[in-house]
């Protein structure tokens, strides 16, 4: 039959059997070589308490917003041209949309969740940056705190990535912003290259058994 060599594969079928394995094989040294970050998190709220969290990110790049997702602490906040203005974390903040993110900022007064995270130093630096843009790396901790006027002068807490990670991470799996959108597991790409395999395998069957019919007939 023209157009379909001897081992019944068409020019065209055996591109997309490439591509698939391609980006099939592709997903799995992805995420074979990312490697696993180990980062600590600080998250103080209004009664002054921090809580810490040690998280493990498999994102070679990861964001101080993918961390503070990863704690697994209900997130919410204000996503725009500029990145992410945090406006609640775990009930506690302002209710973005119906509320300004930065609603309890009024008459020169305002409370909001401050970031920060450690320098090279290991002291605390209010950070200049959103948390969209921060890229955290293993070993490094950072903290979010519910600041307003009544704790503007209270001491940091003195929390090191030894003592939040000492134990290891806490979540059992990596995590990041992207969960809050639909995701694909490894898995998932898998079965869909066996499936659009297994269908290919069957256009080739019908075409050779069709040829064997016309052929006998």
């Amino acid at each position: 039959m023209d157009g379909v060599f001897h081992n019944g594969y068409t020019p065209i079928m055996q591109r997309l059997i490439l591509v698939l394995l391609y980006v099939g094989l592709g997903t799995l040294v992805v995420n074979a070589q990312t490697p696993l970050q180990q980062i600590g998190l600080v998250i103080v709220g209004a009664d002054g308490q921090p809580r810490t969290f040690c998280l493990a990110i498999s994102q070679s790049q990861p964001t101080g917003y993918d961390l503070l997702v990863a704690s697994g602490l209900e997130i919410n906040a204000s996503i725009g041209p500029m990145g992410a203005a945090v406006c609640t974390v775990d009930h506690e903040g302002c209710f973005y949309p119906a509320e300004s993110c930065f609603c309890k900022c009024v008459g020169g007064r305002c409370s909001y969740w401050a970031y920060y995270f450690r320098n090279e130093a290991g002291d605390w630096v209010y950070s200049p940056i959103g948390a969209s843009t921060h890229q955290p790396q293993h070993g490094d901790v950072e903290m979010w705190i519910w600041r307003t006027p009544n704790n503007e002068d209270v001491p940091l807490p003195e929390l090191t990535w030894d003592v939040i990670c000492k134990d290891g991470p806490i979540n059992t799996r990596p995590a990041t912003a992207a969960e809050h959108s639909a995701s694909v597991p490894i898995w998932g790409y898998l079965i869909f290259i066996a499936a659009a395999l297994a269908a290919i395998g069957g256009v080739i069957w019908r075409r050779q058994h069709s040829d064997t019919l016309d052929s006998s007939s």
